[in-house]
């Protein structure tokens, strides 16, 4: 059985990976803060910006999947030190790894590295981002690439349930709409959501395939933060006559945030075989999900 290492095990994304991983491989999470726990995986506390990680290199893995970092958008605007410490030096570090190890990288890249002027970016368009999260997820990128020969570079935007304690974009809105709150939407901001659980899947299928290089693993579906508010409403049975929408410009937000940042997935459905979910059935596989 393959060898696999998940960093920011106790993350957001990390925790879909270790399920979608378990199975098939050995796998060590790692985690710095936040303790994790898992009943067939080994855990270990690693700060992944100190290096060398002697107990990781024993291990030898033959995959690592590097999903710790800072995604606060706001947070790495108001910090940028310490975004390019936990997104740039501590990839780099990881990539290191990875090549002193001979295993295959896979990095977790975002749809922030382009401007958001253009709808449907593909693999073949050239990155632009404009805040400090975007500029330092594409050095990451860089860096992943440059570092070490076999790397798959995945680009993405999820949704899902988080156990950290902080709540996702989807969690957020479902506890304001439950909470009988108002709930604002972004009607000027585009993305292509994917449940993190189908896209934890579609990386483990493309490492099957033996994928390396750029690819963007979204939903197949282009809609606004509003019309996704909508539609979680509308799949977990809130009310909708509490979405507002509002435009960006209405905010008094620390980043930019690129007005249209839908990814062409079309290069990874043909790789899989298969079209990606809209996020309706998304949306429903993760109310499937935490349903009794």
């Amino acid at each position: 059985m393959d060898s696999l290492i998940v960093t920011g095990a106790s993350g957001f994304l990390g925790r879909y990976i270790l399920e979608a991983t378990v199975e098939s491989y050995n796998v060590v999470g790692t985690y710095f803060r936040t303790a994790v726990t898992h009943p067939t995986v080994e855990t270990q506390q690693v700060d992944l910006t100190d290096p060398p990680f002697d107990a990781l290199r024993e291990f030898d893995p033959d995959y690592i999947i590097h999903c710790a970092g800072l995604t606060d958008v706001d947070e790495c605007e108001r910090d940028p030190q310490r975004a390019r410490e936990l997104n740039v030096q501590m990839t780099e570090n990881v990539a290191s790894l990875a090549a002193e190890t001979d295993a295959h990288l896979v990095y977790f890249s975002t749809d922030a590295v382009f401007d958001g002027t253009e709808p449907w970016s593909s693999e073949d368009e050239s990155p632009n981002p404009i805040n400090v999260y975007g500029e330092t997820k594409y050095e990451g990128e860089q860096i992943a690439m440059r570092g070490h020969d076999t790397v798959s570079v995945v680009r993405t935007n999820f949704f899902g349930w988080t156990e950290s304690g902080d709540s996702s974009l989807a969690e957020w809105m479902r506890e304001t709409l439950d909470s009988g709150d108002e709930l604002s939407g972004f009607e000027d901001v585009y993305f292509t959501p994917i449940y993190a659980g189908e896209l934890a899947n579609a990386v483990v299928e493309l490492l099957e395939l033996g994928h390396t290089g750029l690819v963007h693993l979204a939903g197949s579906e282009r809609l606004s933060k509003l019309e996704f508010a909508h539609t979680l409403a509308d799949v977990f049975g809130c009310s909708s006559s509490l979405i507002t929408p509002i435009q960006v410009s209405d905010l008094d937000l620390d980043a930019d945030r690129g007005r249209d940042l839908s990814l062409d997935s079309s290069y990874a459905e043909s790789l899989l075989g298969r079209s990606l979910p809209d996020c309706r059935t998304g949306l429903e596989q993760m109310k499937q999900e935490r349903s009794p």
